[in-house]
Formats: structure tokens, sequence, C-alpha cells
């Protein structure tokens, strides 16, 4: 019997430590991409890659500038930047702190690793219902901000592992052939790793015009025009699958409580 249990336990900790090998060691797996994007039509795929909405009579198509610069406020609310300016050109806009929640990460089956907090900015944000500013984090329009700062130092690869994996599940509705390179621009800032304190943002402005940029305010170059991989990224942590945590990336304007 104590020979059984035993070697029960030796094989449990041989697994968690091959376990915890991969996680640090294992191959980055990359996009997994069908050759049919997934549950999607070829007419559907084309009506959702088309203009949400015509310009209006006089207007000029937006033109996506490489690179965008960003001014964090010195004020700052919950130890985030209470206001993050956007300098579009000759444009700027300013965002709203809207809230932020952590994400961690459980390795070798016990340990609880802080990864990094996350927090939102929301131009002109508005007192609204939970469900209704979550929404409102997914369409494009208003100038939006994800600014991530990192907690603890972690090495590239199980940070790489993490954005693939989180691309390959959430970006269902997006041509991962089309944006691969795209794709693979935006994990290439992790491939070095984290160190505490370090910052990610990520900015999206209208016409799906996305940028980004690890450590650096000025410049953030444009990462990618495209409203479906606008609002996959966003839904990464703003849709369904962070479950009750996403209701704090609004919380600091919702008028009902936070479920």
């Amino acid at each position: 019997m104590r020979r059984t249990i035993g070697l029960a336990v030796v094989f449990v900790l041989a697994g968690a430590v091959g376990y915890g090998w991969y996680f640090f060691n294992g191959p980055v797996p990359g996009l997994k991409i069908p050759s049919t994007p997934r549950g999607m039509e070829n007419e559907a795929l084309a009506a959702m890659h088309a203009p949400e909405s015509e310009p209006a009579e006089g207007d000029s198509p937006r033109i996506a500038l490489p690179t965008i610069a960003i001014e964090p406020s010195l004020e700052e609310i919950e130890n985030f930047p209470a206001r993050i300016t956007i300098r579009d050109g000759a444009e700027s806009l300013v965002t709203e702190y809207t809230g932020q929640f952590r994400r961690n990460k459980v390795i070798l089956g016990a340990i609880g690793i802080d990864i990094y907090d996350i927090a939102s900015y929301v131009a002109e944000p508005a007192k609204d219902g939970t469900w209704e500013l979550l929404e409102g984090l997914l369409v494009d329009g208003k100038a939006k901000i994800y600014m991530i700062r990192f907690l603890n130092n972690l090495p590239g690869r199980p940070l790489m592992n993490d954005i693939y994996k989180d691309i390959n599940t959430e970006f269902t509705d997006v041509d991962l052939e089309r944006f691969q390179d795209n794709v693979d621009t935006f994990c290439s800032q992790f491939k070095d790793g984290s160190r505490r304190g370090d910052t990610v943002y990520m900015v999206w402005l209208s016409d799906g015009r996305v940028y980004s940029a690890y450590n650096t305010a000025d410049p953030l170059a444009l990462l990618v025009h495209d409203v479906p991989f606008a609002r996959a990224l966003w839904r990464n942590w703003a849709g369904p699958r962070r479950g009750d945590l996403r209701f704090n990336l609004v919380r600091q304007y919702a008028e009902d409580a936070v479920p």
C-alpha cells in the first residue's frame, strides 16, 4: 500500500515538474489557422470586413497614421493614471479610467502567480448599466485603451504561449490567415519576457485602427486596421471568457452593482 502511494506521489510530482518545464520552456504554439474561419461562411466574412458605415457626404476615409503617441496623466486612480490623452496627428483625445482587474495563473497545479493588472480607458464615458458599458467596450467608435502593468518577472515563452492560446480561442470571427503577420507582430512584443512594472499599451481608434507598444508611450505603432480584429482583441478581456472579472473594467461608471 505504501509503495503504491509512493509511486502515485512520484508520478504526480513528475507530471507537475513536466508541466512546469513545458510551461516555461515548451514551444510557442503559434496560430491555428482553419481553411475556413470557424463558424463563418465566406459571405459573412466579407460582410464583416466591409466598412460598418459609409462616410457622410463630404467626409474622407480616415487615414491610419503609422504611429501615434499617448500621454498618461500624473493624477492616479487605484494606482493607474486617471486619464490618458491620445495624440493622433493634430487631434487630441482624452480617455478616462473606467476600471481594472488582475490576471493570475496557477502552475504546477497549486502555485498561483500574479501576472498583470489591466486597466480600461474610454473617451467621454457616461454612466450606464454594467452590461451596456461592457457592450460599449466592444463597439467601434469611441477611442479606447487597455493598459497592462506586469506584476512579476516572467520569461517570454509562457507569455507568448498564453497570448497565442487566447488568440486561437477568442479570434473566432477574424480571418487569422489574413492577419497572421499582425498577430505575430503583436506577440513578438513579449518574446523577451516581462519585468515587474513593465507596461503595455493598446489603443483602439475609430475604423478599427489598433496601435500597440511595450514600455513606451511615444510612439505606438499601428498594429492593424480592421474592426473585427480590434473587437476580438478587446473581447479577450471584456468578453464572457473572463467571467466576473470583466465587470471590473467598467465599475467606475456602472450605475448598478457589479455582479
